[in-house]
């Protein structure tokens, strides 16, 4: 999965923090756009790593995840009824992009919408 975005080598401090070099930079900011990312079911937070960068491990005040939507009814099947949808639990911040096809051409999947939502890390995330 990561072959893809020219990784070149993966390294790891004494703090636990992973460095990821990547052969270019569009590689690298094509890697940090197609997020959020799960390593071993955990979310890992991706960053651009700058000169005199303080590592910390603070807890994140918002996180990013997938959502997927069940049952949506084909009048909200399109980018508003969809945004409709999420606005009443979180930030809608995307759609994959199978989700996105089927709200512009009205075709492929209408199983369920994949959203990529923003909620803060404090909340308790409602069930359904």
């Amino acid at each position: 999965m990561w072959r893809k975005y020219g990784i070149i080598e993966v390294m790891m401090n004494n703090k636990a923090f992973f460095f990821f070099k990547f052969g270019n930079e569009s590689d690298m900011i094509q890697c940090l756009e197609d997020g959020p990312w799960l390593f071993q079911n955990c979310p890992i937070l991706l960053q651009k790593w700058r000169p005199a960068t303080e590592l910390s491990k603070e807890a994140p005040q918002v996180i990013s995840l997938w959502v997927k939507l069940f049952n949506v009814p084909l009048e909200f099947w399109n980018n508003v009824g969809l945004s409709y949808i999420t606005n009443g639990v979180c930030k809608p911040l995307g759609m994959d992009r199978v989700t996105e096809d089927t709200c512009r051409l009205g075709s492929r999947r209408i199983g369920y919408a994949r959203i990529l939502v923003e909620v803060e890390a404090t909340h308790k995330l409602p069930k359904c």
